[in-house]
């Protein structure tokens, strides 16, 4: 492929990643001014850890410790006010589509697709904005006590793309080595 079309490739992709972005924003964006409701209340509201980053930081040991010290952040930021709260669950819940795009990119440079005639790109941008449309992502979007669930969702993708990244890395130098 020519060097132009290297340069239109990229800048349609880096296109399609930023409409991911937006697109996420403008699909949850009803949900910014929502208030605090149901757990929200007892992982927020009466939760004294979040009030102060030390004692998140302190309680680091503690069972869901990325998720308290998120609410600690939020909290120092804009204390009991649930539109920075949504902001940061849509941003996880983004983030979560972008490696999805990732990590299909990434399997189709494994050897079992690398020789398939489907548009990588086209597949994981459809994936990705499935992802981050589908309405079972509601719940864990919406309400803010689940984004413990999207940010386990974040490390369970990062973990796959680092292990498929490994992998693909090993059959590039096992295949660079038997030359």
């Amino acid at each position: 492929m020519s060097k132009f079309g290297d340069n239109q490739r990229t800048a349609l992709v880096s296109l399609g990643l930023v409409c991911i972005f937006f697109l996420g924003v403008i699909i949850y964006s009803n949900i910014f001014n929502a208030p605090f409701v149901f757990d929200d209340n007892s992982s927020i509201v009466y939760n004294s850890t979040i009030k102060s980053l030390r004692n998140a930081l302190v309680a680091v040991s503690d069972n869901r410790s990325l998720g308290q010290l998120s609410f600690s952040v939020n909290y120092a930021v804009a204390g009991l006010i649930p539109f920075g709260y949504h902001v940061t669950n849509v941003l996880i819940h983004a983030a979560n589509a972008l490696l999805v795009y990732y990590l299909i990119t990434l399997t189709f440079m494994t050897p079992a697709l690398s020789g398939t005639r489907l548009s990588s790109g086209f597949v994981a941008m459809a994936t990705a904005f499935i992802f981050l449309a589908h309405p079972i992502q509601t719940q864990a979007v919406t309400y803010i006590a689940q984004r413990f669930a999207s940010l386990a969702t974040f490390f369970y993708l990062l973990s796959i793309i680092f292990y498929v990244k490994a992998r693909l890395d090993f059959i590039e130098t096992e295949n660079f080595s038997s030359r």
